[in-house]
Formats: C-alpha cells, sequence, structure tokens
C-alpha cells in the first residue's frame, strides 16, 4: 500500500511546471492532543475533499523509502521549490547527523505531497509547510475526554489510558520542538481550532471546509456554497 501511494502521490502526473498550471490541490495540516480524534477529523477532510491522507506512519514509511529509493529522492528534489532548496542546502552544511537526513527527507516529502495536495496529520506538518497554501486545522480536547476515548478505544483501564495520552503528548511536543528549532518560522499558529468536546468529527470537517472556502483557498467548487464566497 505505501508504495501504491508513493507512485501515485509522487510519480504520477508532470512535474512543478505542468502542476502550476493547473489550480494547486487542497493541502492541510491536522494537530491535536493523543485521543482527541484529530485523526478521525483528518480521514473525513481527506475523503471530502478527493486527496490522500497522511498519517504519521505512512509519513515515516515514506521517510524510510526515500533514504534508500535514489528514484524516490530525485523525485523529491524536483519537486521541491528553488527557494527551500537554497535553504535546505545552507541547513546540511551546518546539521550532517544521520537523525538530521531524517528530518530533511520529512520536509521533502511534505513539500512533494503539497503539489498534489493532502491531510497531513502531526508531525509538524503546520510549521513545515508554513510558507505553502496550507489549511492549519487544531483539535483539542481536555485530558479527561482524551483518556477516555483511548480507554473505550483500546479496552485499557481509565489510569493506563491516562498514562498513554500524557506520554503521547509529550513525545509528539518534543518532536515538534525539535522540528521548530529545524526550520523556525513565525507562522506558530492555526487557522481554526475546534473543540472534540464541543463537535463531532463530521460536524468539524464540515467547519473545516466552510472555513477554507471563506478564506478563499483553492477548493474543489462543489464544496463551497455562495454564502462561503
Amino acid at each position: 500500500m505505501p508504495h501504491a501511494i508513493i507512485e501515485e502521490q509522487f510519480f504520477e502526473g508532470g512535474g512543478q511546471d505542468s502542476a502550476a498550471e493547473q489550480t494547486p490541490p487542497p493541502l492541510v495540516a491536522v494537530s491535536g492532543e493523543y485521543g482527541a480524534g484529530a485523526e478521525d477529523v483528518a480521514k473525513l477532510l481527506a475523503e471530502r475533499l478527493g486527496v490522500q491522507c497522511f498519517d504519521p506512519p505512512l509519513m515515516q514509511r515514506i521517510v524510510e523509502e526515500a533514504q534508500s529509493n535514489y528514484a524516490l529522492q530525485e523525485r523529491l528534489d524536483e519537486l521541491m521549490p528553488n527557494k527551500i532548496k537554497g535553504w535546505l542546502a545552507t541547513f546540511m552544511k551546518k546539521n550532517r547527523g544521520k537523525g538530521e537526513i531524517s528530518y530533511l527527507h520529512l520536509v521533502k516529502a511534505m513539500m512533494g505531497i503539497s503539489a498534489k495536495g493532502g491531510v497531513i496529520i502531526g508531525m509538524g506538518a503546520h510549521l513545515i509547510l508554513s510558507d505553502r497554501q496550507v489549511f492549519r486545522l487544531k483539535v483539542e480536547a481536555g485530558p479527561d475526554y482524551c483518556s477516555g476515548r483511548i480507554a473505550k478505544a483500546t479496552g485499557i483501564d481509565i489510569k493506563a489510558a491516562e498514562k498513554m495520552c500524557a506520554r503521547v503528548d509529550r513525545e509528539r511536543v518534543k518532536f515538534v520542538k525539535e522540528i521548530y528549532e529545524r526550520f523556525p518560522t513565525d507562522a506558530t499558529y492555526y487557522d481554526l481550532v475546534l473543540s472534540a468536546e464541543t463537535f463531532s468529527p463530521q460536524q468539524m470537517t464540515e467547519m473545516a471546509i466552510q472555513a477554507m472556502c471563506l478564506a478563499k483557498l483553492d477548493m474543489p467548487a462543489t464544496l463551497c456554497n455562495k454564502k462561503s464566497k
């Protein structure tokens, strides 16, 4: 499955020039606390927008593939905006550690995704893609809500779920901090923040679509009604 997605996302169709002639597909970065349900909203959004959903496991597979697949490396370089190429070259001169190579491929993969659109869950996408036409959505919920959902979904007791949520959120905060330190940007905010405790995934999906239309982002015409134009 990952190889089929890589082929479709990065190799099918033309390069930057041909992509530029068409309306850019929607690009969304979705974040949220572990257990808040950001993944559910992201999948619904991707389905409505007609683009691929990239969760952290899929992004990790793409990064791993890019480390060993020379053809994919070349393709990601082709899709990389010229102004980003120069910046990354400078970055790599200063940072040559093995871990930095993974961050480099992550950035290149996200830039490649931006050419054909997609919904990316977490992974610091709201920072890495801050200079792209990206809609940044955050799904929020309190600790009790998140741990309750995880306990129900996994069958573990509430105390174990609380510890799991706290651990995963710490890891996510650390990762995003590392992303920011390597790729600093002033655009650290979100375009829309929604409460999972107030709205259902379906409602949040509709609200995100309406917000994207109001922001006059490039969207499928059928999704933006006359009221949002």
